[in-house]
């Protein structure tokens, strides 16, 4: 059977995490550019495994889906708490951090208000033929459009050892509400992991107490040490539209080199979250003198895991010697983090743009650069971390990035962009200048 035609878009959003939202969002500003984002979810979520009743954002509201590139729009989340009578309350309630319980019924109520997007059609497959973007949606749809934004987010990161044993008690930390609600309580719990998702899950089992809490909690890092957020001000620099574009005109070996340093800018934990584990522990052991047994254990990397029966028999190498520790576990959280990727629906085309490290190679506007001469652009949200540095997949530029890439589409400056200014001076070498001119 011949696939139904949906018509011709200007632009499609393959999608609808935070920061397609966001671009759809400034699109509704922009009437004359057509534009459909697709969902194979049946409504907006925002990792609900981890939506934690206390989980504060790690950045400041007013990083919302459109304030940065467009203070005036009816979907920022002031506008949002002005439209639930509840702007006074929020004021007086002298938030440092807001929840992200909250944050995602703001970008709920924004989706419920956009009429381009549609849940539940999930796009199976992307290629490209006469001059446009042909997207298949199952079960019998082709979209055509001039250009697509995917904003599909990143995947789960699992350790080589652990992927044959995921399920019900093996598992990845974006699932850890939904799959701990199904398991019998365990007796031994592993956390692998040293930023804020293993943080909040470790002091959520730290906190548990009664005839269902786990005897032993273990929290296991290959870090040096349990560590901060770094968000000190100059270090907050680093998520500036300037920076990410002084980011992009750096060679690969440069940008590798920063992004190592700049590591606990964007995922380090919470110094909050940090002195409630501490105070939880204190309460525990000196306090309430329970009877949990926790370990905290640094410098070591996991490298084995084998299932025997009902348990996990975890192996840990000591980042420095190499020497051994093992633990057995009831249950494994593996908040190992994410990793940007080829997705599937793009394998027909991918042949057909730069690679770099691995990854599409992005232009400054995020827009994916061809091998070849095409007028038609692929542009990445979430992806551009190697490019454009490590804000990239934190909330804080996504309102500058959709108003880059929305400028792009138009072929001029609807959002003034960048809207800052630095207070560091960098000079990159004539080399990386030229290759900011080429990326222009």
């Amino acid at each position: 059977m011949a696939a139904a035609t949906a018509g011709i878009y200007d632009v499609i959003g393959i999608g609808i995490g935070p920061f397609n939202l966001s671009t759809a969002a400034l699109l509704d500003g922009v009437p004359h550019l057509a534009s459909a984002f697709f969902e194979r979810k049946s409504a907006f979520t925002w990792h609900p495994g981890l939506l934690f009743r206390d989980a504060l954002l790690q950045t400041s509201f007013l990083k919302d889906l459109v304030s940065f590139a467009d203070p005036t729009s009816r979907h920022s989340f002031i506008n949002f708490l002005h439209s639930h009578r509840r702007l006074h309350q929020f004021i007086n309630a002298d938030f440092d951090r807001i929840t992200r319980a909250e944050f995602t019924e703001y970008m709920s109520w924004v989706a419920s208000r956009l009429p381009n997007l549609h849940f539940g059609q999930g796009v199976e497959q992307l290629t490209h033929r006469d001059g446009l973007f042909v997207a298949r949606i199952e079960p019998n749809l082709e979209v055509l459009c001039k250009h697509v934004v995917v904003g599909i987010g990143r995947r789960d990161r699992i350790p080589a050892c652990a992927r044959q044993h995921l399920g019900a008690s093996v598992f990845h930390a974006g699932r850890f509400l939904e799959r701990i609600a199904n398991v019998p309580p365990p007796r031994t719990v592993t956390v692998v992991g040293g930023g804020q998702s293993a943080a909040e899950i470790f002091l959520h089992f730290v906190r548990s107490n009664g005839s269902g809490a786990p005897v032993n909690i273990n929290w296991v890092t290959r870090r040096y040490n349990f560590s901060p957020l770094d968000e000190t001000p100059f270090t907050n620099e680093y998520f500036t539209p300037l920076y990410a574009e002084y980011f992009h005109g750096m060679d690969l070996g440069s940008r590798r080199d920063a992004l190592a340093t700049q590591k606990l800018a964007s995922d380090g934990i919470s110094s909050s979250t940090l002195r409630e584990i501490y105070q939880e522990i204190y309460r525990a052991k000196y306090l309430e003198r329970r009877n949990v047994n926790l370990r905290l254990l640094v410098d070591q990397e996991l490298t084995d895991l084998q299932r025997v029966g009902a348990e996990s028999q975890l192996t840990f190498s000591d980042t420095k010697t190499g020497a051994p520790t093992s633990l057995t576990s009831d249950l494994v959280v593996l908040a190992t983090g994410y990793e940007a990727f080829i997705p599937p629906f793009l394998e027909n085309i991918a042949h057909m743009f730069e690679i770099e490290d691995g990854y599409l190679r992005l232009r400054r506007d995020f827009s994916a650069q061809w091998r070849m001469p095409c007028s038609n652009r692929l542009y990445l949200q979430n992806a551009a971390q190697q490019t454009h540095g490590v804000a990239d997949p934190n909330l804080s530029l996504m309102a500058w990035r959709s108003a880059t890439i929305i400028n792009s589409l138009l072929g001029y400056e609807h959002f003034q962009t960048p809207q800052s200014d630095q207070f560091i001076e960098r000079t990159l070498s004539l080399i990386s200048q030229q290759q900011v001119k080429q990326a222009l």
